[in-house]
């Protein structure tokens, strides 16, 4: 007889936090798509964009928005391959934002955020007993 592992709270925290993620990915790209056929140029980091240049960001945007709707229900769901998706995208982003920070000079303390929301997700997908316990109870 098996016992169901509760989820954690970290865990349902880690999928709370990429849904919120990815609704605002997602009201982001498509004003970014709408605001792309009003505008001529615009510069993002120091980088002008054209017109198709903000759409295709935007069209990004809205990608990585709806993955993180679909790594969050695989979180929920004990997904260890959406864990490990997650856990590499985060990786991702620290590094990303070490390299913004020292590339572009981008502000101290929206770098700061942007390498901890990674750590903190990092960390309540891959600390504590009840968090192992209920990936190692799935079969995804």
């Amino acid at each position: 007889m098996s016992t169901a592992v509760p989820r954690p709270l970290g865990v349902t925290l880690v999928a709370v936090l990429l849904f919120i993620s990815g609704a605002v990915g997602i009201l982001g790209g498509i004003l970014g798509l709408i605001g792309a056929g009003n505008m001529s140029s615009a510069t993002i980091e120091g980088t002008v964009l054209d017109s198709s240049g903000i759409a295709v960001l935007a069209g990004f945007l809205l990608a990585i928005a709806v993955l993180n709707l679909i790594f969050a229900f695989g979180i929920l769901r004990g997904s260890r391959t959406a864990r490990m998706i997650v856990t590499i995208l985060q990786v991702l982003a620290i590094i990303s934002a070490v390299v913004g920070l020292v590339t572009s000079g981008a502000e101290v303390w929206h770098a700061i955020y942007n390498v901890l929301m990674p750590i903190l997700i990092i960390s309540l997908l891959w600390t504590g007993v009840g968090t192992r316990e209920f990936f190692a109870t799935r079969n995804r």
